[in-house]
């Protein structure tokens, strides 16, 4: 064999050494990227698992608080307000956790919820689907009052423990029953 025949061979040699180099650093790569995906997607799973832990029920939650007042927000992830109301509506309901219920309708799940609300709780008025986000309620002695006001901490739990608007009976509409006969 010539001197060029041994080089050209040892050239292919360290080409294919070369290429098996680079194609073990591939696979390593490759390992390396499957493994981030599966501890990824683990950790997902048990993140998963702990926000359906952590999530009660609507009936479990009014059930475990029957004789607690009520009160929630029907909000939208798109609404500005809504999410601008974000820390203080959390702070408010870590404040107001032992002595009330906390009820939170995302307005995507509204058809399904709100008439469950009211079957659960029998408000009243009914809670109604909301014109405008966040809409925020409380029930108390199972009547059903909107908020208006400002939407920070402070307002909305001083809102909270003051006591529920009840409609004055008006003077000029007489309460008595009146015997009507009408003839066709």
């Amino acid at each position: 064999m010539s001197k060029k025949s041994i080089q050209k061979i040892e050239t292919l040699l360290q080409e294919i050494k070369n290429e098996n180099s680079q194609k073990k650093k591939q696979s390593k790569k490759l390992a390396k990227k499957k493994k981030q995906k599966t501890e990824s997607k683990r950790l997902q799973d048990l993140d998963k698992k702990k926000l359906k832990k952590k999530t009660q029920t609507m009936r479990e939650k009014l059930n475990q608080n029957k004789n607690k007042p009520i009160y929630g927000r029907i909000h939208a992830k798109w609404c500005g307000h809504c999410t601008g109301m974000k820390e203080d509506w959390e702070a408010l309901r870590k404040k107001t956790e032992n002595d009330m219920t906390c009820i939170d309708i995302e307005e995507k799940h509204v058809p399904k919820k709100i008439p469950r609300f009211n079957k659960l709780v029998h408000p009243n008025p009914e809670l109604k689907p909301p014109s405008g986000y966040p809409y925020i309620f409380r029930v108390v002695n199972n009547q059903l009052q909107e908020h208006s006001g400002n939407r920070d901490i402070d307002t909305l739990y001083n809102w909270l423990h003051s006591p529920i608007n009840t409609p004055e009976p008006n003077p000029n509409i007489n309460n008595q029953e009146e015997n009507i006969t009408i003839r066709i």
